[in-house]
C-alpha cells in the first residue's frame, strides 16, 4: 500500500510540473497568437503546429493525474481554465 501511495504522489507531482509548464508555455503562445491574430497574420499552420507540439505534454500530463487518482472532473477543470486562460490572451 505504501508503494503505491508513492507512485501517487510522484504521479501527481510530475503532472503537476507538467500542467504547469504548459501554463507558463502557453500565456506567451496565446500572446503570440493575439498579435498575429490582430496583424492578420495567423495561419492554420501555425495553429495547428502549437497544438501539435503541445499534445503531448497535455496527454501525459492528464494521464498521469488519472493514473494520481485525481478525480476526472478536476483535471477536465483544470484543462479548460487553461484553455479559456490562453484564450483570452489570444
Amino acid at each position: 500500500k505504501r508503494v503505491e501511495d508513492q507512485l501517487i504522489q510522484k504521479a501527481r507531482a510530475t503532472a503537476s510540473a507538467l500542467f504547469l509548464g504548459l501554463l507558463i508555455d502557453g500565456i506567451p503562445e496565446g500572446i503570440l497568437m493575439g498579435f498575429l491574430a490582430a496583424e492578420g497574420h495567423l495561419t492554420p499552420v501555425l495553429v495547428i503546429s502549437l497544438f501539435v507540439a503541445n499534445f503531448p505534454e497535455a496527454f501525459s500530463s492528464a494521464s498521469l493525474l488519472v493514473l494520481g487518482k485525481m478525480p476526472v472532473y478536476i483535471i477536465v477543470g483544470m484543462w479548460t481554465l487553461l484553455c479559456i486562460l490562453v484564450g483570452v490572451l489570444t
